[in-house]
């Protein structure tokens, strides 16, 4: 079996790609996967200090402006399309993948206009503008959100959820034996890049938590531009139940000692808060694209109910203390919370997402099924 899996962009786009591939090579160790992605993106990075297969293609942002970028747009779009091409030619793929971002469209059109099955994840409620236009070309879609189907018309859809790297999926199912810790523990986690106006806020707030919250442990990912700024808020404060980082290596580990959070709402952040059934406070970018992360958290609340939103504009120190109290002062409540954020979650998407995958390429999903037996 030859899998080609185009992603590339952001983290949100890569990281579920490698939960699938994870998925495909556990039940098929001799299927081979090249990842697809721009030559310029952290795509390459990412997943050569992975060990995985890599090639890099030219590829072009088409919503960017500037004449420059224009005139050099159908240049590159041309030197992807045959990079694309070649690939698809030497490697013979049984079943092609994009995971979104601009550089998953080249190779997947492709390959849908030479009729290899083709496939698109997209993990949030606003489609983003490369799936929108794979859309009408692959075979199939892997979707998050139900909302999401109407934007795809008539194409096949298969409500997955969000795929998790495999070690996330361990740790989840190690947490749900584990009982809530008696002392609160707010992770704070604003993406790989941290979360100013979250940061901000959390740092306003300091004084009133030490009154108000007093036994309460701060898990702080601060993304590294502001991590100095923020460990110097700590210590003016005196603030020391506190643990500081600009970024941790492995979020499975804070994810399983935090009893609430405030975050993002990227799809994959959603996904993997959900999963451990953590109540989260989300603060959408104000700024994402389509703003797919503020429709990505009313969407979830509204079915899961395990936090609430609130937009950057109203978050402050104060607001963010009330949230707090509010969410902590009823045990049950937050028991409920946990339980509703965790029906909601997909953690077997990534396995979900391989065994349909297989079953395009022709292929029995005996060793899917077997496992599925044994659990």
């Amino acid at each position: 079996m030859k899998v080609i899996i185009a992603t590339g962009g952001t983290g949100g786009h890569i990281f579920p790609a490698i939960a699938v591939a994870e998925q495909i090579r556990k039940h098929y160790p001799e299927a081979k996967i090249k990842f697809v992605g721009s030559t310029k993106g952290m795509e390459a990075k990412i997943l050569q200090d992975q060990g995985w297969d890599f090639t890099g293609i030219p590829a072009v942002k088409l919503m960017r402006t500037g004449i420059f970028s224009w005139i050099k747009a159908p240049f590159i779009l041309m030197a992807a399309a045959f990079d694309a091409l070649f690939t698809l030619l030497t490697f013979g793929p049984d079943v092609v993948l994009g995971s979104g971002g601009y550089a998953s469209g080249p190779i997947v059109l492709l390959a849908a206009l030479i009729r290899i099955p083709t496939a698109i994840i997209e993990q949030n409620t606003r489609a983003g503008r490369t799936n929108r236009i794979l859309s009408k070309f692959v075979d199939e879609a892997f979707i998050s959100f139900d909302m999401v189907r109407e934007q795809f018309g008539k194409l096949p859809t298969l409500l997955t959820g969000n795929p998790l790297r495999a070690d996330l999926v361990t740790a989840v199912e190690e947490s749900d034996a584990k009982e809530t810790p008696k002392t609160p523990v707010l992770l704070v986690i604003g993406g790989s890049q941290g979360g100013r106006g979250i940061n901000n806020a959390v740092i306003e707030a300091l004084p009133g938590l030490k009154t108000e919250l007093p036994s309460l442990r701060i898990i702080h990912q601060t993304g590294k531009p502001d991590y100095d700024t923020v460990v110097a808020a700590y210590k003016e404060h005196e603030y020391t139940n506190a643990e500081i980082r600009p970024f941790f290596d492995n979020v499975a580990d804070v994810y399983k000692q935090a009893t609430v959070a405030i975050s993002r709402s990227g799809a994959g952040g959603v996904a993997e808060l959900s999963a451990f059934g953590i109540p989260t406070i989300f603060v959408p970018f104000p700024y994402a694209v389509d703003d797919h992360q503020r429709l990505n958290a009313e969407s979830y609340i509204s079915v899961s109910k395990a936090g609430v939103v609130i937009s950057q504009s109203q978050l402050n120190g104060n607001v963010l203390i009330h949230e707090l109290e509010e969410l902590l002062s009823d045990a049950e409540e937050m028991k409920e919370m946990r339980h509703q954020a965790r029906c909601w979650s997909k953690p077997q998407a990534a396995a979900d997402v391989a065994r349909r995958l297989v079953e395009m390429a022709g292929l029995p999903t005996s060793p899917f099924e077997k496992e599925h037996e044994e659990n």
